[in-house]
């Protein structure tokens, strides 16, 4: 029997919101920026010149300059680099735990410590979302942050 253990696929709503993360005992602010500029409509079926907006839903540079003046790409402020660079952090600190595979995938059946799987959890919950914790960006900084304290 498979299983998949983690958040349901799919949890940007309940990200964006800042709800569903691991908090390891500490309140989180859970209104994100992104939350309350509007709907998910408002970035991700923009209109645009590309192939992004639309329908595409996939998100049009244009739709972030209008609150990111200046915006070069997605990566506004280089906060997609800042949580790929913890999101990589907290891999290998999975890893190094034995919670991870090579490839970054959960090993299951195995016992853990609560805040080890809440690290886990946090983990899967920012992949899973798939927006480089754009849709909510203080939220996957302090969700990462302390998933890698709670490893060490």
């Amino acid at each position: 029997m498979g299983g998949h253990y983690g958040p349901h696929h799919s949890p940007q709503a309940q990200f964006l919101n800042g709800l569903g993360g691991y908090e390891f005992g500490v309140v989180l602010s859970t209104s994100g920026v992104h939350e309350s500029a509007g709907s998910c409509v408002k970035c991700h079926m923009a209109e645009s010149a590309g192939e992004e907006g639309g329908h595409s839903f996939k998100v049009a540079l244009e739709a972030c300059t209008g609150c990111h003046s200046g915006a070069t790409d997605l990566d506004v402020n280089g906060a997609q680099t800042e949580i790929a660079g913890l999101l990589a952090d907290l891999q290998a600190a999975l890893l190094a735990a034995g919670m991870v595979d090579a490839e970054g995938e959960a090993i299951e059946d195995t016992t853990y410590q609560a805040d080890s799987v809440g690290a886990l959890w946090n983990y899967i919950l920012i992949h899973e979302d798939q927006s480089g914790g754009i849709h909510n960006p203080a939220y996957a900084k302090a969700l990462l942050s302390n998933s890698i304290n709670a490893l060490q």
